[in-house]
């Protein structure tokens, strides 16, 4: 798990037209509430990867800008970038999500898919792959009545993207090929003899062949294809296991 950087709130605002400001299409991430008023916004942003923004009195009543910083949101955010913390001072709500926030499971859903982007991504850097998975997915899950598809969809890509892809056609350990009805799966696809050495679960062979076709397919192929319910469950514990070892 990613340790959060203690940030503490800036001593005066009085000089903030000396320092440069930006404007960013971001989704929030999460919210961290500081003292009475104040919050911190992780984000990832279009233009800047993953930031923390400090956002001063938005949790007063009075504050306009209080109900665009929600986590899940997709926003056009403007910031001033101070000497030791960036500081928000305007936010637009693009898109609420309104189907996802009606659906209990999808709010679960989009969270899981916020804490995965929060715990993998470590530092500030633009991905435009990454930004497009983001918005893509959230889009997905707000759209489609497919979740167990959204969410394999949203994260193998994620992976793929952050250079953490698994190993699918041969021996993750050795490189031999493999040939099982059930898969040993850990980082990638084992061989006998290194699953007997490395901690791992089974996969079926179907569920194996839809993760292939989820790293080299776009979403709207996948929605066409089959899949048994006891196969989306091995990609359920799949999923679940490799961000553990990812973590």
């Amino acid at each position: 798990m990613v340790r959060r950087k203690t940030i503490s709130p800036p001593e005066s605002l009085e000089n903030f037209n000396m320092f440069p400001k930006y404007k960013t299409r971001a989704i929030i991430l999460s919210k961290e509430d500081r003292g009475e008023y104040d919050r911190l916004l992780t984000l990832y942003t279009r233009e800047f990867g993953k930031i923390v923004l400090f956002c001063k009195s938005i949790r007063k009543e009075s504050s306009k800008l209080r109900s665009g910083a929600e986590p899940r949101l997709l926003i056009d955010v403007e910031f001033i970038e101070g000497k030791s913390l960036k500081t928000l001072t305007d936010i637009n709500v693009v898109n609420s999500y309104p189907k996802i926030s009606k659906d209990i499971k999808k709010i679960s859903l989009a969270g899981k898919m916020a804490q995965d982007l929060d715990d993998l991504i470590r530092g500030e850097e633009k991905d435009l792959e990454v930004w497009r998975i983001i918005e893509q997915s959230f889009n997905n899950l707000n759209d489609s009545d497919n979740d167990f598809l959204t969410y394999q969809y949203f994260f193998w890509k994620l992976v793929e993207a952050l250079g953490y892809s698994p190993e699918l056609y041969s021996c993750a350990k050795c490189g031999k090929n493999i040939n099982h009805k059930r898969v040993p799966f850990a980082m990638g696809v084992l061989c006998d003899h290194c699953s007997k050495t490395e901690n791992n679960f089974n996969i079926s062979i179907d569920s194996l062949k839809m993760l292939r076709l989820i790293l080299t397919k776009d979403f709207d192929f996948l929605t066409r294809v089959k899949i048994s319910h006891k196969d989306e469950e091995f990609l359920w514990v799949a999923s679940g296991e490799y961000m553990n070892n990812l973590n």
